[in-house]
C-alpha cells in the first residue's frame, strides 16, 4: 500500500480518501477496492436510467390510452332531440312522461343524445294576444342555431303553433307527434318527415266495470271532468260508455263551473255513492288547473271513495283503478325516437312488453274504506303499503332469540362439563384414599382416565370455538354479523383515540330489494344477498371488514381510511355491483346499491358515526339510488 498526494480536482474516486495535517490527502487503495467502487457507481446510474425509462414508457402508454378513449367517444354519433310540451313540468303527468323518455334515451349506448325541453304553457296565456307569435319567434331563433335531428311534439295542442309558425324552421326534420285523446285525422304535414305514434288513452270502460264490481251496492257514480277541448272529447266518450249500465246504475257529471264549486259539491256527497276522477284541467270560467292538485283537494273533502284512471294520481288519497302508466308512455316515445334514428318501426312485441296499463291501488285508501285485498283483480299492484312492528322487526327478534338460545346451549354445556369433571375428580380422590395398596396396579387405569379427560377438554374447546364462530357469522351470507362488527368498531375507535388515524364506514343497501322478493320470490332474494356479499368481499382490502347489518343492509369498516379514500373505494364497489348483472335461471337482473359514507371525527361516538352514514344512505335513496353519498 502506498501514499499518493492528491489535491483539489486531481482526487480520484478510488479507495478511501483521508485528510492530513499539511493539506496533503492520503489515498489508500488497492486494485480490487477501486474496481468495486466503479461497479457500484455503474449500478447506481443503471438504476436511475431504468427508472426514467419505465416512467417515460408509462407516460406514453397513458397518452395512447387517453387518445383511444377520446377517439371512441367521438366515434359515437351525436343526436339532438327537441321535445315540445303544452304544459310545464309542475304537472306530475308531464314529469313522469319525461322521466320515462330520459330513461330510454340517456341510457342508450349507440347514440350520444342531447335533449332540449320546451314547455309552452299555452292554456295559461289565452288572453295574451302576442304570446304564440313571440314564443314561435323565440323557438325559431333558438333552434335555427341549435338544430335538432328529431322534433317530438308531446301534445297535439301544440300542433297548430307548429304548423303555422315552425314548419319552415324545422324543414326536413322528422317529427314524432303524440295524438293524445284526439280524434284521428290528417295532420297536413309532409309524410316524408313525420312519424306518428298513438298515445294509449286510459281504459275508462275497465274502470267503470271495476267500480261497480268493487262497490255493487253503490247506486250512483259521480264523474269529475273539466271543460277543455280534450276533456270535452272525453266527456263524449264517457257518455257513450255509461249508457249500457243505466238505469241499473246512475252516472252524473259533476258541474265544472269552478274549482270551488266542484269541491263544494263533492263535500256534500254521502251514502251509496262513489267518484270517478278523470281530469280537471280547465273549468267553465276558463281558468286552468293542475289536475293532480285538484284531485288532492277532492280527496281531502270527499267522504266517499274516489277512483282514478292514470297512475301518477295515486298517492293523493284515491283508491286507484285500472291506470295508465305515463312512464311507459315516455319509454315508448323514447323507443320511437331510437327506432326513427335506426330507420325502422317498433314491433308489436316491443309495444306489448311496455305494459301501459294495469290495476294499481293505494294501500292506505284500501284500509280507509275497509277493502280486503282478495277483492281486488288478480295481478293488482299495491303501493304505499305500511308495515307493522312485527313485519319490520320480526327478523331481528327471531335472530336475537336464536343467539340467546345458542348462548344458553353453550352455558348448559359448560355446566354439564364442569359437573362431569368434578365427579371424575371426586372418583379419583376416593380411589386414592381407599386403594393405596393398589396404586401400582391402577396407575395405567388412571392414566387412561386422565387421557379421556384431556380429549374431552379439547373437544369442548373445539365446540366453544365453533359456537363462537357461529355467533359471529351470518348464516345466509357467510359474512360477519352485527355482534362481531360492534366489537370491531369499538376496537377501531380505541385505536383512533390512541393514534389519531381516522377510519370510515360504508352503509350499503340493495336498491329495490323488496321488489325482487315480491317479483321473483325469497329464494331469489336470498341468492341475491349472497351474490352481493361475494361482490363486497372481493372488492375490499384485507384489513377491511364486511358484515351483514340487517335485512338487505351491509356495513363495511375501513381502518386507516380518510373520507377521500373511502369515497374512491365506495365508488369502485358501487360500479362493480352495478356492472355485474345478477343471473338466475334464464333471467338477468341488473342490481344497484346505494352507499352512505361517514368518517370518524374527534369526540364522535359510534352511534353518531353510524347515524351519519344512515342519513347519507337515506339521502342517496331520495336522490335516485345507485350512488354514493358522503355525510
Amino acid at each position: 500500500m502506498t501514499d499518493l498526494p492528491v489535491r483539489g480536482e486531481d482526487r480520484l474516486q478510488v479507495g478511501t480518501v483521508m485528510p492530513c495535517r499539511d493539506g496533503i490527502v492520503q489515498c489508500h487503495a488497492t486494485p480490487s477496492r477501486a474496481w468495486a467502487g466503479q461497479g457500484e457507481l455503474t449500478r447506481h446510474w443503471n438504476r436511475k436510467i431504468s427508472s426514467h425509462f419505465f416512467f417515460l414508457l408509462f407516460f406514453c402508454g397513458s397518452l395512447c390510452s387517453f387518445g383511444a378513449m377520446r377517439s371512441t367517444a367521438l366515434a359515437i354519433p351525436l343526436k339532438k332531440i327537441l321535445v315540445i310540451h303544452n304544459y310545464n313540468p309542475d304537472y306530475p303527468a308531464i314529469a313522469q312522461e319525461d322521466e320515462g323518455l330520459r330513461e330510454v334515451l340517456l341510457h342508450d349506448t349507440r347514440y350520444r343524445i342531447i335533449m332540449s325541453f320546451e314547455y309552452l304553457n299555452v292554456p295559461y296565456f289565452d288572453d295574451a294576444r302576442d304570446y304564440i307569435q313571440d314564443t314561435a319567434r323565440y323557438l325559431g331563433m333558438k333552434y335555427s342555431i341549435w338544430k335538432p335531428d328529431i322534433v317530438l311534439i308531446a301534445d297535439a295542442a301544440v300542433l297548430p303553433l307548429y304548423k303555422k309558425y315552425l314548419q319552415n324552421t324545422f324543414e326536413k326534420v322528422p317529427v314524432i307527434l303524440s295524438q293524445q285523446n284526439t280524434r284521428s285525422g290528417t295532420t297536413n304535414l309532409p309524410n316524408e318527415r313525420i312519424a306518428t305514434w298513438g298515445l294509449f288513452d286510459p281504459d275508462y270502460d275497465a274502470n267503470l266495470q271495476l267500480m261497480m264490481r268493487m262497490f255493487p251496492k253503490v247506486g250512483k257514480f259521480y264523474i269529475v271532468l273539466g271543460t277543455s277541448q280534450v276533456e270535452q272529447y272525453i266527456r263524449e266518450c264517457l257518455t257513450r260508455l255509461v249508457r249500457p249500465y243505466q238505469p241499473r246504475v246512475t252516472f252524473e257529471f259533476v258541474s265544472p263551473e269552478s274549482r270551488e264549486a266542484v269541491l263544494q259539491q263533492i263535500a256534500g256527497l254521502a251514502g251509496d255513492t262513489a267518484i270517478f276522477y278523470v281530469r280537471f284541467g280547465r273549468d267553465r270560467q276558463g281558468e286552468s288547473h293542475v289536475p293532480a292538485r285538484v284531485l288532492d283537494d277532492i280527496c281531502r273533502v270527499a267522504s266517499v271513495p274516489v277512483f282514478v284512471a292514470v297512475g301518477h294520481l295515486l298517492g293523493t288519497g284515491a283508491i286507484g283503478g285500472y291506470v295508465l302508466d305515463l312512464r311507459a308512455v315516455g319509454r315508448m316515445a323514447g323507443m320511437q325516437v331510437l327506432a326513427l334514428l335506426d330507420g325502422k318501426d317498433l314491433s308489436q312485441e316491443e309495444l306489448q312488453a311496455l305494459r301501459f296499463k294495469g290495476y294499481a291501488f293505494d294501500w292506505r285508501a284500501l284500509a280507509r274504506w275497509d277493502i280486503a285485498e282478495d277483492r281486488l283483480p288478480q295481478g293488482s299492484r299495491i303501493e304505499f303499503r305500511e308495515y307493522g312492528i312485527w313485519e319490520l322487526y320480526g327478523g331481528y327478534v327471531l335472530t336475537g332469540l336464536v343467539l340467546i338460545a345458542g348462548e344458553l346451549f353453550l352455558v348448559v354445556g359448560l355446566i354439564v362439563n364442569r359437573m362431569r369433571r368434578r365427579k371424575a375428580e371426586a372418583a379419583i380422590v376416593r380411589l386414592n384414599a381407599s386403594l393405596e395398596r393398589k396404586v401400582k396396579e391402577r396407575t395405567h387405569d388412571l392414566w387412561e382416565a386422565n387421557t379421556k379427560l384431556h380429549e374431552t377438554a379439547k373437544q369442548l374447546a373445539v365446540m366453544n370455538a365453533q359456537l363462537d364462530r357461529m355467533s359471529r357469522t351470518d348464516g345466509l351470507t357467510g359474512l360477519y354479523n352485527r355482534r362481531h362488527m360492534d366489537e370491531r368498531l369499538a376496537h377501531e375507535q380505541e385505536r383512533y383515540k390512541r393514534t389519531g388515524v381516522p377510519f370510515s364506514v360504508l352503509l350499503v343497501d340493495i336498491d329495490l330489494f323488496k321488489r325482487v322478493n315480491d317479483t321473483y320470490g325469497h329464494d331469489v332474494g336470498d341468492t341475491l344477498l349472497r351474490h352481493i356479499a361475494v361482490s363486497l368481499t372481493s372488492g375490499i382490502r384485507k384489513m377491511d371488514t364486511v358484515s351483514r347489518w340487517g335485512g338487505e343492509e351491509f356495513l363495511l369498516l375501513l381502518p386507516a381510511t380518510d373520507r377521500n379514500k373511502a369515497m374512491r373505494l365506495a365508488q369502485r364497489i358501487r360500479g362493480d355491483v352495478s356492472g355485474s348483472p345478477y343471473r338466475f335461471g334464464d333471467k338477468t337482473l341488473r342490481v344497484t346499491i346505494t352507499i352512505g359514507l361517514s368518517t370518524i371525527t374527534p369526540d364522535e361516538s359510534l352511534e353518531a358515526l353510524l347515524k351519519r352514514a344512515d342519513d347519507a344512505l337515506y339521502a342517496g335513496k331520495e336522490a335516485g339510488r345507485d350512488r354514493v353519498v358522503a355525510a
